[in-house]
C-alpha cells in the first residue's frame, strides 16, 4: 500500500510538478498513508511482543482452545485503530495533514501539527513499552540459561535457542518504526534541503523498513521451522530405542 502511495501520487506529484487531484484527496491519502498505515506496524509488534513474553515467561505446555478467538479479536482491534487513525472521525478538516510539497502548496494549522507529535509520542511509547518487555524477557533468559546449563536434552537446547531467538528478533523489530520516523525528521530538516532530496530520502528510508522486518521474520522463522523438525527427529529416535 504505501509503495502504491509513492509511485501513484508522491512521485507523480514531484515528477510532474503539479499537484493532482483536490486538498481533499492529498489530505486523506496523507492520512492513510503516514498516520493509519504507520501506526498499524508498532501496534501489531506490540501484539507479538505480547505473546512471546507470555509464551517465554510462562511456557504453557498446551494451547489453549481459545487463543485463536483472542488472535483474532486482537488483531481486529488493531485494524479498527488504524481505520481510525486514516479516518480520524468527528474531527474537523484543519486536523487532516496534507502532503509537504512546497512546489504545489501546502498547509499546516494548530491541530494537525498536534496530531503529528501525538502519533510520534505514540510511536516512541510503543517502543519503549516493547524493549522493555525484551528486557525482562533477557533476564528470564539468562536465568534459564544458568538453569539449563548442566541439562544435555538435545530439547531443551532447541528450546533455549529458539527463545534466544525470539528476543533477538524482538528487539530488532520493535525499533524499527521508531528509527524510520527519527531519520525521516532529521534528513528533512538537517540534510535535505530540497523536496526532491527529501522525498528520495523518505522513500528510500521508508522501503527499507518494510524490507528490512520481512527479512527479519523470513530469517529467524524458517531457522526455527528447521530446529523444530531437528528436534522432532531426536524425540522420535529416543521413543523408538
Amino acid at each position: 500500500m504505501s509503495l502504491l502511495v509513492y509511485l501513484c501520487y508522491i512521485g507523480p506529484v514531484n515528477l510532474f510538478f503539479t499537484d493532482i487531484g483536490s486538498t481533499f484527496l492529498n489530505t486523506r491519502i496523507q492520512q492513510i498513508f503516514g498516520f493509519g498505515l504507520f501506526m498499524q506496524g508498532p501496534m501489531t509488534q506490540m501484539i507479538i511482543t505480547v505473546n512471546r513474553f507470555l509464551v517465554i515467561m510462562f511456557s504453557p505446555t498446551t494451547v489453549p482452545k481459545y487463543n485463536i478467538h483472542i488472535t483474532v479479536a486482537t488483531l481486529s482491534l488493531v485494524w479498527l485503530a488504524g481505520i481510525w487513525w486514516s479516518t480520524l472521525p468527528g474531527f474537523k478538516e484543519e486536523c487532516f495533514a496534507p502532503f509537504v510539497f512546497p512546489h504545489v502548496g501546502f498547509f499546516l494549522t494548530e491541530c494537525n501539527q498536534k496530531i503529528v507529535v501525538w502519533v510520534a509520542c505514540i510511536i516512541v511509547s510503543l517502543a519503549v513499552f516493547n524493549n522493555s518487555m525484551n528486557i525482562v524477557l533477557a533476564i528470564k533468559l539468562a536465568i534459564s540459561v544458568r538453569k539449563m546449563r548442566g541439562f544435555s536434552s538435545e530439547v531443551a537446547r532447541i528450546r533455549r535457542r529458539q527463545t534466544t531467538r525470539f528476543f533477538i528478533q524482538s528487539c530488532i523489530q520493535d525499533w524499527f518504526t521508531a528509527l524510520v520516523c527519527a531519520t525521516n525528521i532529521i534528513s528533512v530538516d538537517h540534510i535535505c534541503p530540497t523536496n526532491a532530496c527529501s522525498i528520495l530520502t523518505t522513500f528510500a528510508v521508508d522501503s527499507m523498513n518494510y524490507t528490512g522486518d520481512g527479512f527479519v521474520m523470513f530469517v529467524f522463522n524458517f531457522k526455527r521451522r528447521a530446529n523444530k523438525t531437528s528436534g522432532t527427529i531426536v524425540v522420535s529416535s529416543v521413543v523408538n530405542n
